[in-house]
């Protein structure tokens, strides 16, 4: 799941809200925004606004017919969305319907392999020739076999799985993941068109989770499913996220000549990408932004993270929009406002779809559009970052993105330049 070639959405399913946020924790830690939700009501949505979605669905003390359900209307709904991963976390000392869960999850995503790691040897949880032990003793021995609500009265996690699902259990040890480790990816994705099956490993240290993770990371752009405690996920995030830097975005819909000056000496000073929206998109009604979407995100693979949107970067370019506008019948205020319009539905479309550590905005008709499009019902303040700019979140929006926002004519020459500083990128 190397961030610079990640094309999936990573949903992370657990059984119950402690266990959810048990995980989500981890990949919060690597700064990703998470969102733990106990409902689909608004799933694309909530996919939208986040890095990380985790889904409670408080399946562990149903039946093991209605936590299939419950995975399985859950899985049909991410298959449909497409472009996820499912992290199925579980809890260690395997209560709940563990079997069940994968079942419903596998075949609602038409998914053919999956690779369980469950342990969570900083705890004492380690997994042995495919047996659970707890502090060195074997999970059937311990007090989660007299446990009121979900007794666990096998060690052999593929016993387990068998209570509820008949998918083929292969168990991989340590030994022979270390025997095999250089061409084990291959023989695991030839299963991938074969008979289901879970891949069972085992961890008696921490390294073995890392090394498990480092596996899973790189088939991870195949179809698959990843299971697994707090643990698995942890290594997940270093591995996966670490070199992870959020983009910062500049737009501009000012015509003023101080904003382009900014923009210019910006683009000088660092390493920036430059986005000049079109005269002709910035005055269609249905401008589609799909090829911009494409052109971020390739420079965001390749180590970028400061990016500037504008309406114009010299006199010619404000005087190219309003002849235009004028063949249109617009006058220079309706043209002031379509351009502001359009370059608000741009930022927030930009906003939700990369999540951005910080946005300036500069221009007040483009600060006010953005808000709106964002949903926004007004601005929480939190600092002056330069004199003339503040820095805030916006409320009553899902977005919680840092906006900083800037008059047109205001500001010193190296004011873009600060902010982009103090996002951090």
């Amino acid at each position: 799941m190397s961030i610079n070639k990640i094309t999936k959405k990573l949903i992370v399913v657990a059984d119950d809200f402690t266990g959810a946020n048990d995980a989500g924790v981890q990949f919060r830690k690597a700064g990703l925004q998470v969102k733990v939700i106990i409902d689909t009501q608004q799933l694309k949505e909530d996919l939208e606004l986040t890095d990380v979605l985790v889904m409670d669905l408080e399946s562990r003390f149903d039946s093991a017919q209605i936590a299939f359900r419950k995975c399985y209307d859950l899985g049909k709904e991410l298959f449909e969305i497409g472009n996820t991963i499912i992290y199925k976390k579980i809890d260690s000392t395997f209560r709940g319907n563990i079997g069940a869960e994968i079942d419903g999850l596998m075949s609602a995503m038409q998914l053919k392999l999956a690779v369980l790691a469950p342990a969570l040897p900083s705890s004492g949880r380690t997994t042995i020739n495919g047996e659970v032990y707890v502090d060195h003793v074997k999970l059937a021995r311990t007090e989660f076999a007299a446990d009121p609500r979900t007794p666990v009265k096998y060690s052999r996690i593929a016993d387990i799985i068998a209570l509820q699902s008949s998918l083929t259990c292969r168990e991989i040890s340590t030994e022979l993941f270390q025997e095999k480790s250089s061409a084990l990816a291959d023989e695991l994705l030839e299963e991938i068109n074969e008979e289901a099956k879970i891949f069972i490993f085992d961890s008696r240290e921490e390294n073995d989770l890392l090394y498990i993770a480092k596996l899973v990371e790189s088939i991870s752009e195949y179809p698959i499913m990843i299971i697994g405690s707090a643990g698995l996920a942890h290594y997940l995030v270093k591995l996966s996220f670490k070199r992870k830097k959020a983009p910062a975005f500049v737009f501009s819909g000012s015509v003023s000549e101080q904003t382009r000056k900014q923009i210019h000496h910006t683009m000088a000073d660092n390493f920036c990408s430059l986005f000049l929206i079109k005269a002709e998109d910035l005055l269609d009604d249905e401008f589609n932004a799909e090829e911009l979407i494409a052109a971020v995100s390739n420079n965001i693979g390749k180590g970028i993270s400061r990016f500037i949107f504008t309406s114009a970067l010299t006199r010619a370019d404000v005087d190219k929009v309003l002849s235009l506008a004028a063949g249109k019948g617009l006058s220079n205020e309706e043209a002031a406002d379509k351009v502001a319009i359009t370059m608000g539905n741009l930022a927030a479309v930009l906003i939700k779809k990369f999540s951005p550590s910080g946005v300036l905005l500069t221009g007040g008709d483009i600060a006010i559009k953005t808000v709106r499009a964002l949903h926004g019902s007004g601005f929480s303040i939190d600092q002056e970052i330069v004199p003339g700019i503040s820095s805030g979140t916006l409320t009553g929006s899902a977005v919680k993105t840092i906006i900083a926002t800037k008059s047109g004519g205001f500001g010193a020459i190296d004011a873009i330049t600060k902010t982009l500083e103090f996002f951090k990128v």
